[in-house]
């Protein structure tokens, strides 16, 4: 049985921003392309408290998107070599804080539009949402994480979430996304 999962943001963990307005926006179209080459790194700030003033949790993984995994050196010791095969990791500033982004190069033609249910815009063309995933077993089968064209969001495999639970590390939840 083949597993796939999305990161999806747990309540009251830090939280990772880009400090000037849009770099964040600027980044998410850039992702799933390699970026190592000529990267700078982004200028983020590490949310430490939620709105009402209280301390949010400090974890391994603190959230950005799901669109890339940002990582403190426990999670990258843990995942680095895993990330690397399908992926780069990019150092981001952060005042003190040593944080990595990664970025999931791995693009592959995955989706299984028939089994799949897919919010189309009014051109018929351009992906809304997809509400349920299905991917193609042979095109997913072993990947640790990967990008479908039809979206930005990034999809991880059974090892990556059996290892995040074996190190015990903390940070997103990994809902699963499809089993087939």
């Amino acid at each position: 049985m083949i597993r796939v999962y999305r990161p999806e943001v747990r309540e009251g963990v830090q939280w990772v921003l880009a400090e000037e307005e849009g770099a964040d926006y600027e980044l998410v179209q850039e992702l799933g392309t390699p970026l190592a080459r000529d990267w700078v790194p982004l200028q983020v700030e590490l949310v430490k408290e939620k709105d009402d003033g209280g301390k949010r949790e400090r974890v391994d993984m603190p959230w950005m998107t799901g669109m890339a995994l940002v990582m403190r050196p426990r999670a990258v010791s843990v995942l680095g070599e895993l990330c690397l095969r399908v992926g780069e990791l990019l150092p981001l500033a952060c005042g003190g804080e040593e944080l990595v982004l990664w970025n999931v190069t791995r693009t592959v033609d995955a989706l299984d539009w028939n089994a799949s249910e897919v919010v189309l815009g009014a051109d018929g063309k351009y992906v809304i949402d997809v509400r349920s995933h299905a991917f193609k077993r042979d095109v997913v089968a072993g990947l640790p994480a990967f990008r479908i064209p039809e979206t930005k969001a990034i999809f991880v495999g059974a090892e990556f979430v059996e290892l995040v639970g074996k190190a015990e590390l903390t940070g997103p939840r990994f809902e699963l996304a499809w089993a087939g």
